[in-house]
């Protein structure tokens, strides 16, 4: 009987012979085998996370890439563009007062005006000057926005009232520009008051904070608040003049692009935009991680100018703003994170750069819409 029992037990002398758990060879070889998966597990995790962290700042330089190009192109083609006028044809007065308005620098001029920032940035406007970096170009643009323009019904200069056939969505204080239906005479001056179908002008002891220094609109000739005798109602010699029936008014637009420290992202440089706003200026962040911006200008040499583009050149080049009929641009763009394990030399634009770092460079030649054949 006990013999049955202890083979049943299997054992055949009734001692236990059963094993209880792993040899330390068994345990030593579990282990290997788990480190092997779990390994592998890690390193298809690790590659994902990396693979995600890299299509994430691809993503992130390509939307920059086409935000940032986006806004220069539109700019460009419309710089110049005042309705049926323009600055460089047509007799321009300005009433918008430089010590009440301060625009630094961005009200002033014609169409586009760039400057060359490859050493150093003392001719850089005072609006964003100080705000700027050394080394990369900058350029102002101005336009009259075509998407804001309303029709004038009738015009009281004395009274400063413009009457309209639309309503109009600008606001108090809105720097506007007035084109008449000749297309020879254009006006840039503050909204200070007026309801949906009306917008008023006023100057002197009227314009209550708004920058208007004379209601003076419209004269044969290009005058400003430094005109001779500028004051209400009269500035240079001129009364104030009407406009009349078919006149536009628009939103006067006068952008600046430059490079600048980011203010969303410490340590990274970002594409930068200086706006006229009311009463001053005020700065647009456009896209993190724009290292430099080179322009080049396509310009018309020939005399009289017959509107083709002969060479492109930087702009201390540039003699004649009038006669750039096309902006080309370069922008360097940088990851805002390290991609690589190791340092890598790549040359962008003549310039070469050691560093973990993921670059793009982006180009495009824009024409100015209303310059050239």
């Amino acid at each position: 009987m006990s013999n049955i029992a202890g083979r049943v037990l299997g054992c055949s002398d009734g001692k236990s012979s059963a094993q209880l758990g792993l040899s330390l060879i068994e345990l030593l070889i579990s282990m290997l085998i788990a480190a092997f998966i779990f390994g592998g597990v890690l390193s298809v995790m690790l590659s994902g996370r990396n693979a995600h962290i890299s299509e994430q700042e691809t993503g992130i330089l390509q939307e920059n890439q086409r935000f940032a190009t986006a806004l220069l192109t539109r700019d460009i083609r419309l710089a110049g563009s005042f309705g049926c006028g323009s600055t460089e044809r047509a007799s321009v007065v300005n009433s918008v007062d430089p010590l009440v308005v301060a625009d630094g620098g961005l009200l002033d001029g014609g169409a586009l005006m760039g400057y060359e920032g490859s050493t150093d940035k003392s001719t850089f406007p005072s609006g964003f000057q100080a705000n700027a970096t050394v080394g990369s170009d900058a350029i102002i643009l101005r336009y009259a926005d075509p998407d804001t323009s309303v029709s004038i019904s009738g015009h009281s200069p004395n009274a400063a009232v413009m009457q309209l056939h639309q309503p109009h969505r600008f606001n108090e204080d809105d720097i506007l520009m007035v084109v008449d239906s000749t297309c020879r005479h254009v006006g840039v001056f503050q909204l200070t008051a007026g309801n949906n179908n009306q917008i008023k002008h006023n100057a002197g002891s009227n314009r209550g904070d708004a920058g208007n220094c004379t209601k003076v609109l419209f004269a044969p000739t290009s005058i400003d608040c430094t005109s001779p005798s500028c004051g209400p109602t009269s500035c240079g010699g001129y009364s104030a003049a009407a406009y009349g029936d078919g006149s536009e008014v628009m939103q006067f637009v006068a952008n600046a692009y430059y490079i600048g420290p980011s203010t969303v992202l410490p340590g990274v440089t970002a594409l930068k935009r200086q706006v006229l706003s009311e009463m001053s200026t005020r700065a647009e962040e456009i896209a993190q991680g724009v290292e430099s911006m080179e322009l080049l200008y396509g310009v018309d040499v020939d005399t009289p100018l017959d509107g083709d583009i002969d060479r492109f050149v930087s702009a201390d080049n540039v003699s004649d703003w009038t006669a750039v009929l096309a902006v080309r641009f370069n922008l360097i763009f940088r990851s805002q994170i390290e991609m690589f394990d190791q340092d890598q030399s790549v040359t962008i634009n003549g310039v070469t750069y050691t560093d973990k770092y993921m670059r793009k460079l982006s180009s495009s030649t824009v024409q100015v819409r209303n310059r050239g054949l």
